[in-house]
């Protein structure tokens, strides 16, 4: 059980660091400026729900937790989108800040 449980948050911390890799390139790259308002939506959506949906899939639902423990990493994933996000894509945490 310990086993399983150990190869889940591995691949909890491998999809998680795919995901922010790929949001954080797009971020720096020359197509967020084409697109910026739809790419600000996407990567608020990995950071605020996508990766805490896999916390809670991969890693709590095993040792049957329920899913409102995951909120706190809902707002660290905030948190991190404040310092990410350019000036110009913060309209969109406001929207986010509000719910």
């Amino acid at each position: 059980m310990v086993k399983l449980q150990r190869n889940n948050l591995s691949y909890f911390f491998a999809a998680s660091f795919l995901i922010i890799l790929v949001d954080l390139i797009l971020v720096n790259s020359v197509l967020y400026e084409e697109f910026d308002q739809v790419l600000a939506i996407g990567i608020t959506l990995d950071f605020v729900v996508v990766i805490p949906l896999l916390l809670y899939f991969l890693v709590y639902r095993k040792i049957n937790n329920q899913i409102l423990s995951v909120l706190p990493f809902a707002l660290l994933g905030y948190i991190a989108l404040v310092f990410m996000m350019p000036n110009t894509a913060q309209g969109t945490l406001d929207v986010v800040k509000y719910m």
